[in-house]
C-alpha cells in the first residue's frame, strides 16, 4: 500500500498543475474530436472538411496529455493555443462569409485560447516542481 501512495505522490510531482492542465485539455480535445468525427454537423462548410477537423482534435488531445509529463511544457501549451484560435478564426470566418450566426462558438473558442495563453505563463509552484 505504501509503494502505491508514494509512487501516485511521485506521479503528481512529475506531472505538476501545469501537466495536470494539459492532460484536461488532452481530454477536451480528444472529446472534441470524437464528436466532430463521429456525429458532428455543422450547418456551413469550412476551409478542412469536418471530419480531418475531428482527427487534427483528436491527434492533438493525445499529444497534449503525452505531453503533460514533460518539463519543457511551452510547445505543448502553444500547440493547444494555436488549435483553438485556428477553430475559432474558422467560426468568425464563416460568420463573415455567410452569416450564419456562428460569432458566438468563435468567442468561445476564442476565448478559451487566451485562458491556455494566461495558464501557460503561470510558473510551476516550487514545492510541486521535480527533484
Amino acid at each position: 500500500m505504501l509503494r502505491a501512495r508514494d509512487a501516485a505522490v511521485r506521479l503528481r510531482r512529475r506531472t505538476g498543475f501545469r501537466g495536470a492542465f494539459l492532460i484536461l485539455l488532452g481530454t477536451f480535445d480528444a472529446f472534441y474530436g470524437w464528436y466532430l468525427v463521429t456525429m458532428g454537423s455543422l450547418e456551413y462548410p469550412l476551409l478542412i472538411p469536418e471530419r480531418t477537423w475531428g482527427i487534427i482534435w483528436l491527434a492533438i488531445g493525445v499529444i497534449l496529455a503525452a505531453g503533460s509529463q514533460t518539463i519543457a511544457d511551452r510547445w505543448f501549451y502553444t500547440l493547444a493555443t494555436a488549435l483553438k484560435i485556428a477553430w475559432a478564426a474558422e467560426f468568425f470566418r464563416i460568420q463573415y462569409v455567410h452569416d450564419g450566426g456562428q460569432w458566438t462558438r468563435g468567442a468561445y473558442f476564442l476565448a478559451l485560447g487566451l485562458i491556455v495563453v494566461l495558464v501557460s505563463s503561470w510558473p510551476e509552484p516550487a514545492w510541486m516542481r521535480p527533484r
